[in-house]
C-alpha cells in the first residue's frame, strides 16, 4: 500500500468548501445579531425618557433611522451629516456637519456592543455644529468606546481661552471638564477615566451654579465646588472630535451625545443613565 504524502485536490477542495461555509455561517449569524440589536435599540430610543425631559437641546444618536441622510447607511460610509434627532422643534435642530471628505468620520457597524457608532480616526476627523447655543448650567451625556488612553477632546464649544465662553468634555485618558464665562473658568475636577481601555462607557457632566459634577455609568456623582459663573447663553461653534479642527483629535467611536440646557436632578440623570445602560448594554 502506497504511503500518502498529502491531501488530494478533491479533498482539499472539500475542506476549503467546508471552511467557507462555516465562515459564511458565522458572518451571517453576526449580521443577524447586529440587525436584531439595532431594531431593539431603535425601539428603546423611541420610548426613552429623553423624549419627555425638558431642556433638551441636542440629541445625536448613531442608531436612529433619522440620524443620517440614508436610512440604510452602509458600513464604512463617511459621515457628512449627523442629524439632531430631538423631537422638540422649539429649539434649533443642531445637525453636526463635516463638508471635507478627508475629515469625515465613518459609520461603523458593531462598534459598541453590536451597535453602530460614528468612529473618529484620531488623525483629522471631526464634526462641527455652527452657532450652537448653550447655557452655563447644563447636563451632558456621552456614550463612547476608545481603543486607548490617548488625548481625546470629545466635545468643545468655542476654543479654550479665558476670553472665549464655552465648555468642553476632554478625555486624554482621564476626564477634565471645563465651563467658561469670562472672566471665570470652572472645572478640571479630579481625574476620572470616562472610558476604560476599549470598554464602552457613559460619561456624565453637570453644572448647577454651585458644583460641577461628573460620573461614569451608574456610579455616584462626584461633586466639586467651583467658582460661580453667570448662567448666560453662549453662541459659538461646537466641535465634536477635536479642538477647532486643528488639534487634539479623538480616536474613539461615539454612539450617543445628549445635552440639556439646565442642571438635571439626580433622579432625571439616573433615569437617562438607565436608558443608555439598557440600550448600549453597558456593564
Amino acid at each position: 500500500m502506497k504511503k500518502r504524502n498529502g491531501f488530494s485536490l478533491l479533498e482539499l477542495s472539500i475542506v476549503l468548501l467546508v471552511i467557507a461555509v462555516i465562515i459564511g455561517m458565522i458572518t451571517q449569524s453576526s449580521d443577524v445579531l447586529q440587525t436584531a440589536r439595532l431594531a431593539a435599540a431603535r425601539n428603546i430610543t423611541k420610548s426613552s425618557v429623553v423624549n419627555d425631559t425638558s431642556g433638551l437641546i441636542l440629541w445625536l444618536d448613531s442608531t436612529s433611522e433619522d440620524s443620517f441622510n440614508s436610512t440604510n447607511i452602509d458600513d464604512g460610509t463617511a459621515v457628512a451629516t449627523w442629524n439632531d434627532i430631538k423631537p422638540s422643534k422649539t429649539t434649533a435642530q443642531y445637525n453636526a456637519i463635516q463638508a471635507s471628505s478627508g475629515s469625515q468620520p465613518l459609520y461603523k457597524k458593531g462598534m459598541i456592543n453590536d451597535l453602530p457608532a460614528v468612529t473618529f480616526d484620531g488623525i483629522n476627523d471631526y464634526m462641527t455644529i455652527p452657532n450652537y447655543q448653550a447655557n452655563a448650567y447644563m447636563t451632558l451625556f456621552m456614550v463612547a468606546k476608545c481603543p486607548a488612553h490617548t488625548e481625546n477632546l470629545f466635545i468643545e464649544q468655542s476654543v479654550l481661552s479665558s476670553a472665549n465662553d464655552g465648555f468642553y468634555l476632554w478625555g486624554s485618558g482621564l476626564g477634565p471638564t471645563d465651563i467658561r464665562r469670562s472672566p471665570n473658568g470652572i472645572g478640571n475636577p479630579s481625574n476620572i477615566r470616562w472610558f476604560t481601555l476599549a470598554v464602552p462607557g457613559i460619561a456624565v457632566m453637570r453644572y448647577d451654579g454651585t458644583n460641577i459634577s461628573y460620573k461614569r455609568n451608574s456610579d455616584s456623582f462626584i461633586n466639586t465646588a467651583a467658582s460661580s459663573v453667570v448662567n448666560s447663553p453662549t453662541i459659538a461653534t461646537l466641535y465634536i472630535g477635536s479642538r477647532a479642527g486643528s488639534s487634539i483629535f479623538s480616536d474613539c467611536s461615539m454612539g450617543e451625545i445628549i445635552m440639556f440646557d439646565r442642571a438635571l436632578s439626580d433622579t432625571e440623570v439616573s433615569d437617562i443613565v438607565t436608558y443608555l445602560t439598557k440600550k448600549w448594554q453597558i456593564e
